[in-house]
């Protein structure tokens, strides 16, 4: 470190016990060390470029990494909800264009007017997105 004196004519050079040659300058009565003859100045390294690029490199992974990682799982999370959706909208649109219109008030007790509805439900609904079809009354 360097420094001025107030009074050039204060500033001295004197032999400090550790065998150095150090800058003083009286300032109100007191001495006060302005600098070190051969001791080396603090230096801030500047950082190397592959240093710099191998640092930015590591965290631009870490980044894509996770940001890879959490839109997967949101996406997965979106994705299921939406086939759900549509399964169900599926379901509705079949229930109410094909099934409801062919429902009867014998199917609920003679097994021959149901085995038509069987017939309706295997040759218009079934498919290989949909495997099974329940029907039930309002008792359950």
């Amino acid at each position: 470190m360097t420094g001025i004196a107030a009074d050039s004519a204060a500033a001295m050079t004197i032999d400090a016990t550790l065998d150095r040659t150090v800058s003083v300058a009286a300032i109100g009565g007191t001495w006060v060390v302005v600098t070190e003859r051969g001791a080396a100045p603090d230096r801030v390294r500047a950082p190397r470029l592959r240093g710099a690029l191998l640092q930015i490199g590591a965290a631009a992974v870490v980044v894509v990494a996770v940001v890879g990682i959490i839109g997967g799982l949101i996406s997965r999370r979106i994705a299921e909800s939406q086939a759900v959706h549509e399964a169900a909208q599926l379901t509705n649109v079949l229930a109410e264009s094909v099934v409801q219109p062919a429902l009867t008030d014998p199917m609920a007790t003679s097994t021959t007017a149901a085995a038509k509805l069987a017939d309706l439900v295997h040759s218009r609904v079934l498919s290989s997105s949909l495997v099974r079809v329940k029907i039930w009354n309002t008792q359950g």
